[in-house]
């Protein structure tokens, strides 16, 4: 039995091995994403109890009655400053990776339109060959059909005579 042999079967295997490898950047970027987001999550969680710190410190019989200890003050405001900074350095950091993930994901897209087109190509053919198939055998039915009848013939006009 024949069979199909698809001619663009290498271009198919590359662009799905494209696509796969477009498929790691895209995974790689979003575990980068996420990591991010929980930093960013435990830093603004941080800042909330530095700053219900700093209350505490500021608000009635925080150090004691009427007394607000300076240097403990200065030690939780660096502290929520420092907060900040780092906070704006993941946020910066977040939207690079955003950016990055979103180009990958568009890069992702193109790969996948890429092999499905090559894929779209190789059922086209695929049905081409098995319609010339079937009409080979068609063929080859008819002929038989044909050779037969002719025996068939030849016998009835032998036994005739």
């Amino acid at each position: 039995m024949p069979r199909f042999v698809f001619s663009l079967e290498a271009a198919l295997e590359k662009r799905r091995r494209i696509e796969r490898e477009r498929q790691l950047v895209v995974a790689k970027l979003e575990r980068t994403r996420v990591d991010l987001d929980e930093r960013v999550r435990a830093v603004q969680g941080r800042l909330t109890q530095e700053r219900n710190d700093m209350r505490s410190l500021l608000g009635p019989g925080g150090a004691g009655i009427g007394r607000v200890v300076v240097s403990s003050v200065r030690l939780q405001a660096t502290a929520g400053l420092h907060g900040l900074a780092e906070l704006r350095a993941l946020a910066i950091e977040l939207a690079g990776v955003m950016k990055r993930l979103e180009s990958a994901r568009a890069q992702l897209t193109a790969a996948a339109v890429a092999r499905k087109a090559v894929e779209k190509l190789r059922q086209q053919q695929l049905e081409r060959w098995k319609a010339e198939e079937s009409r080979r055998e068609s063929a080859e039915l008819d002929d038989l059909t044909l050779m037969r009848f002719g025996r068939v013939e030849d016998t009835l006009e032998g036994a005739a005579t």
